[in-house]
């Protein structure tokens, strides 16, 4: 198991890669992560989402901040602590948000959307912990295969939201780390890939939905997402179908 790192800035391992978010996204973290360290809601939380890939890949501009904490302590920290921690955020924060599975709020500090959310589903934390940290505080990162597996499973197939930054950053990842998004596609069923890819079809004339894209570094994908994202699923389609065809014989010739 890896040690994890101390949310209150504590040594870093020599090995670890630090990315760095531009500004206002950096001082929204540290005012965030300031207002919510007396109820430890980030001791283990792992920062993820498409800033981290913007922050490794610098292919778009993000413009929000997406936690994922234990279950557990999450839960024990807003149960315990709704009031106050509500409280600590509106010193910091507007519009803000406090349930059983997720916190959410703009910060004053650019506009920056912040959101834990309770990470009961998928994969465990060490599991995705990444050796990148980000900022003085030292807040670790999801995998990019795990970030791209939320995205898919938790956006694309869970919640039934098709936008233009998800779609974006799956095309980017066939240039930028291949085999993460092919890692990210194992537990994802072939049809469900194909499924997306038909409702992307939809698109085609039209917009993708969602925030538009800032400052994509990639204008022949960012014009074209409809198609892009369409060719992705089925090349992941048929990846995971391959697998499976591999696996099925794999099984026959053991068992004769």
């Amino acid at each position: 198991m890896r040690t994890r790192p101390a949310i209150d800035g504590g040594a870093q391992s020599s090995s670890m890669n630090e990315l760095h978010l531009p500004t206002p996204l950096g001082d929204a973290l540290d005012a965030f992560a300031e207002a919510v360290s007396p109820f430890g809601l980030l001791d283990d939380a792992l920062l993820g989402g498409g800033t981290i890939l913007a922050a490794r890949w610098q292919h778009r501009v993000s413009t929000d901040l997406d936690f994922f904490a234990p279950h557990e302590g999450f839960y024990d920290a807003v149960v315990e602590h709704e009031d106050e921690l509500r409280a600590a955020l509106r010193h910091v924060a507007f519009g803000v948000v406090v349930g059983i599975h997720h916190v959410q709020c703009v910060m004053r500090k650019g506009d920056v959307e912040v959101g834990i959310h309770d990470a009961r589903y998928g994969a465990t934390i060490d599991d995705e912990r990444s050796d990148d940290v980000v900022g003085a505080r030292v807040v670790g990162t999801q995998t990019t295969t795990t970030i791209l597996r939320r995205k898919m499973i938790g956006r694309l197939m869970g919640r039934h939201e098709i936008t233009a930054r998800d779609i974006y950053d799956l095309c980017v990842s066939e240039r930028e780390d291949r085999a993460a998004l092919l890692a990210a596609t194992r537990s994802v069923p072939a049809g469900l890939l194909r499924q997306v890819a038909d409702e992307l079809t939809f698109h085609e004339v039209g917009l993708v939905g969602g925030k538009p894209l800032i400052q994509p570094r990639h204008p022949e994908i960012a014009s074209n997402l409809a198609r892009c994202g369409r060719d992705v699923m089925l090349g992941m389609a048929q990846h995971v179908e391959s697998l499976r065809s591999k696996q099925q014989h794999r099984t026959t010739h053991l068992s004769r």
